[in-house]
């Protein structure tokens, strides 16, 4: 897997993951460094279109008890990004070393990426904790077009998300399978049980993608639906669609650069 990594030659551009072990390695090996890329940009925020999302970031993950819901969890891109640039602040004295505790349920079709997830994990875990960041992670296999999937992986998560300060619903690199595959209306059902379930507790949902087509029919439909739909959590308008920007990074496995791009926003309970 490292060689091909290093390598970075895929046979196929459209790698989306999937419940095969395959499908999972492929994604595992092709796309984790950018979509790592893409996490390690919107917290550092280095363009002013990001900043306020960004900013609720570094509030969110600084200090007490913060429960995440990672779906499609993947290999663990999202939030192993995550916590290791805010572990890297910390240790650089960008931001206060206080003590944080994220408790992590993550639901993905794919035992493999489940699996892959819980590596990464436990080989980012010492760095974390030298920099005052405690993680505590489970996974289930979830289905995001049943309903009684996401019932089980609702009950799971709240059940060890006590005590915490706030719940964050974290979703990226998934217009794949929603615009792609077909599966968005099917799993809307699914996004509004989620969110329902949070409706007396502070929380948000972060939705992190790379710019594409797909992407942007996902926007689109996603505004209407929130406005119509979900009354309670508060998006961008129809015609403001989610933050975006482009860039240049560089893979660390073989030193190429690349450009890439996101399209992020910040679903706030009201």
């Amino acid at each position: 897997m490292l060689q091909k990594a290093v390598e970075g030659k895929p046979g196929s551009a459209a790698i989306h993951g999937g419940i095969s072990d395959e499908e999972a390695i492929e994604h595992f090996v092709y796309r984790f460094a950018a979509s790592s890329g893409r996490v390690e940009f919107v917290a550092i925020s280095p363009v002013d279109s990001l900043a306020p999302v960004s900013n609720a970031i570094l509030s969110t993950f600084s200090t007490g008890e913060v429960s995440v819901l990672d779906i499609p969890g993947g290999a663990g891109a999202a939030m192993c990004s995550m916590l290791t640039t805010m572990a890297l602040l910390r240790k650089e004295g960008v931001l206060p070393a206080l003590p944080l505790t994220v408790r992590i349920v993550c639901g993905d079709l794919s035992p493999q990426a489940n699996a892959l997830y819980a590596d990464m994990v436990s080989k980012v875990d010492t760095f974390l904790r030298e920099n005052s960041i405690s993680i505590q992670f489970e996974s289930m296999i979830w289905d995001a077009t049943r309903n009684d999937h996401t019932a089980k992986l609702l009950d799971r998560w709240f059940a060890i998300s006590k005590p915490t300060s706030e719940y964050v619903v974290c979703i990226s690199n998934f217009t794949g399978a929603l615009i792609g595959a077909g599966i968005l209306e099917e799993f809307k059902p699914c996004l509004n049980q989620i969110l329902a379930r949070l409706h007396d507790k502070k929380s948000t949902l972060l939705w992190v993608e790379p710019g594409s087509n797909h992407t942007n029919k996902l926007v689109k439909n996603l505004a209407q639906y929130f406005s119509s739909a979900i009354k309670w959590f508060k998006g961008p308008s129809a015609g403001e669609g989610f933050k975006k920007s482009k860039y240049k990074m560089i893979n660390p496995l073989n030193g190429s650069e690349y450009s890439s791009s996101i399209e992020v926003e910040r679903f706030e309970r009201l």
